[in-house]
C-alpha cells in the first residue's frame, strides 16, 4: 500500500483534533474515540515519544592520579608547612567537587 505525502498530513490531522485539551481528561470521556481509518495498518507511523520528567543526570569523572598529585603539589607550594597526606585528601575533595 502506497500512502502519499498528503493522506499522511490529512490522517495527522484528523489525529490531532481527537486528542483532549489541557482542561479535558480522556478519562472524563465516556465514549472511546475509535483511532482514524487505517491507522493501525500504516507501517510509516511513528510511535509516540516519552517525555521524561525526570532532570538526565550527569555522571562526575573520577579524578586521576596525575590530577591529584598536581593539584596536591600546588597545595604544598601554597602552604609549605602543611602534611603531604592532607595536601592529597584536600586536592581529591576539590577535584571530586568540581
Amino acid at each position: 500500500m502506497v500512502v502519499s505525502k498528503q493522506d499522511c498530513a490529512r490522517r495527522a490531522r484528523r489525529a490531532l483534533r481527537n486528542v483532549p485539551t489541557d482542561h479535558e481528561s480522556a478519562m472524563t470521556d465516556k465514549t472511546a474515540k475509535a483511532p482514524p481509518s487505517g491507522a493501525a495498518d500504516n507501517p510509516h507511523r511513528r510511535a509516540p515519544k516519552r517525555v521524561s520528567l525526570r532532570k538526565p543526570s550527569t555522571r562526575r569523572r573520577k579524578p586521576t592520579h596525575d590530577e591529584i598529585s598536581v593539584r596536591a603539589y600546588f597545595i604544598s607550594l601554597e602552604a609549605p608547612e602543611s602534611d603531604e597526606l592532607d595536601n592529597w585528601l584536600r586536592a581529591e575533595r576539590e577535584l571530586k567537587a568540581a
